[in-house]
């Protein structure tokens, strides 16, 4: 493991603070006695958090997030580090990682990375321009002893979305170069790219729905996305998704009925190289349910682990797979040893990349909000809020 951005960006007390933080948020997210398995997982992660001297990254996020919600922000911060228990009690995440019987949606702590993998967590932020400035002015009042570098990393889409890197260095770090008038004039060129690479960081993705959802939440519309899937049914959801989502056109005459199933399809859909095959075939013909599909990562793991996989085998399995890297020999001589179906081992000699479950789970919210959105458009069509909204999704 890397040790370099770990060195880079530090947070004094991460540990204890990290700590402390999660258990007011586990009694704020599951009641005053919480159920002795969330608490154990939650005090399992923070040992392994701990261990791998990642607290500084989940301490962060939740500040940012905190910092979002005291400033009317709506931020989404994306990828693996959101799969925990301490994302969801340390607020930067309201995708909850616990099995169905407490209130969750099933996603292993090996998701995360720390259990077995300890692979550096990314901070990728799906927010509003505003967002970045004011994350900015909170980081240099936060941490003043670090300086600052914005790295642009692309523009793209009608509507401006840009996505930029947020470098934190010591001073003495700051590498040191004298810019000529051209490169002034040229942010891109201040700072080797590659310098940049052993620095810890935080990706900006700019998202001009983010603002629009934060307008609708923080006015007269009342919306909570946090809250937004609820009263949404399946059946108006999958409606939505198949209309506004170009993903999903393959999918479109595949009758979701759940919750679970909505997650499934969705995950196939933005999966690489997974509706295809002895899978595709099976669903289409009734003989495989849509609630048994591998969409996910977190899908390939649980099957593993069901047909008798210990976790450990089943993390390197499935982290295998989920990137494109397919079976080694010995591998295929197990799951066949396990019982694996027919199509399962196909699917994993197949797929190229399998998607996080936690991302799908969040764009399912954001579906919800909008179908909301829509909802108050037919009360009220004269609503310049609404419409200006509803033009955009």
């Amino acid at each position: 493991m890397g040790t370099s951005k770990i060195n880079s960006f530090v947070i004094k007390n991460a540990k204890k603070e990290l700590k402390s933080v999660c258990m007011n948020g586990l009694k704020e997210r599951f009641g005053k006695n919480p159920p002795e398995a969330v608490k154990e997982r939650l005090i399992h992660e923070l040992d392994a958090i701990s261990k791998n001297h990642h607290a500084t990254y989940y301490l962060l996020a939740s500040k940012l997030a905190k910092e979002a919600e005291r400033l009317h922000q709506v931020m989404l911060i994306r990828g693996t580090i959101t799969s925990s228990l301490t994302a969801y009690t340390s607020g930067f995440s309201d995708i909850n990682p616990m099995e169905k019987e407490y209130g969750g949606i099933n996603l292993p702590f090996e998701s995360s990375f720390e259990e077995y993998a300890v692979k550096e967590p990314c901070l990728d932020i799906q927010c509003s321009v505003a967002f970045i400035q004011f994350a900015q002015v909170f980081l240099y009042k936060e941490f003043p002893e670090y300086r600052q570098i914005i790295y642009p990393l692309k523009s793209e889409g009608d509507y401006g979305i840009r996505a930029v890197r947020l470098y934190l260095l010591k001073p003495e770090k700051m590498p040191d170069i004298k810019l000529s008038d051209a490169d002034k004039c040229n942010p891109e060129s201040f700072f080797d790219y590659m310098f940049l690479q052993g620095f810890f960081h935080i990706t900006f993705i700019n998202d001009i729905s983010m603002e629009l959802m934060r307008n609708s939440r923080y006015s007269d519309l009342d919306i909570d996305l946090d809250k937004a899937d609820l009263g949404v049914s399946i059946a108006d959801l999958w409606k939505y998704s198949k209309k506004m989502d170009g993903s999903l056109r393959d999918f479109r005459k595949l009758k979701v009925k759940t919750y679970e199933e909505l997650i499934k399809v969705k995950s196939m859909a933005y999966s690489t190289d997974v509706w295809d095959g002895l899978l595709k075939e099976m669903v289409l013909d009734k003989r495989l349910p849509l609630s048994d599909v591998i969409g996910s990562r977190e899908d390939l793991f649980d099957y593993l682990i069901k047909i008798g996989f210990d976790r450990q085998e089943a993390f390197y399995i499935s982290n295998r797979v989920r990137r494109g890297k397919h079976l080694t020999d010995e591998q295929l001589r197990e799951l066949k040893a396990h019982g694996a179906d027919e199509w399962l081992i196909e699917l994993c000699g197949r797929v190229q990349y399998l998607f996080p479950k936690s991302h799908i789970a969040q764009m399912i919210r954001r579906d919800a909000f909008c179908l909301k959105i829509l909802d108050r458009y037919e009360e009220d069509p004269d609503n310049e809020q609404i419409v200006t909204l509803n033009g955009f999704i």
